[in-house]
Order: structure tokens, then sequence, then C-alpha cells
């Protein structure tokens, strides 16, 4: 990242605090935490859920592994193939 990036980004944050503090509703969106894959897939009975998105499964899509079941394994798990 260059100087002039890093330095147009800071000013966008800077710029985004300020217009935080400006009302209530303001802030309140600035501190808004964007659902995660967790929160997506719960029914929403107990209401909004507070994870840590890494330790939220892998979607298919975004995995570099895939598994490989093999019935030699004693536990019949799955095996992983980088």
């Amino acid at each position: 990242m260059t100087f002039q990036n890093t330095k147009a980004t800071a000013m966008e944050k800077k710029k985004n605090a300020v217009n935080a503090f400006k009302s209530w509703d303001n802030f309140k969106q600035w501190v808004l935490v964007p659902d995660t894959a967790l929160d997506r897939h719960s029914h929403g009975e107990t209401g909004p859920t507070w994870s840590n998105e890494d330790l939220d499964p892998t979607p298919p899509e975004k995995r570099t592994w895939r598994c490989k079941y093999s019935l030699d394994n004693p536990i019949h798990g799955c095996l992983i193939e980088m």
C-alpha cells in the first residue's frame, strides 16, 4: 500500500468517525456489526448471535481443501487433502 493510499484510507476513516458522532442514528449505523454466516444460519428465535467469524464453518465456495472419506480410517472421518 502506498503512502497516498494509506493517507486516503486514514482520511476516509476520520470522516466516517466524525460523521458518526453527529447524530444517534449515524452512531448506531457506524457501530453496526454485519451478520456472520452463523447469524444467517440461525432461525432467529434467540435474537442476534455474536460469534468470531473465523470460527464459523467455512462455506464450501471458500474452502481451500477437500474432504476425502476413507473406510480405512478407523473413525470413518474426513481425511483432509490440501
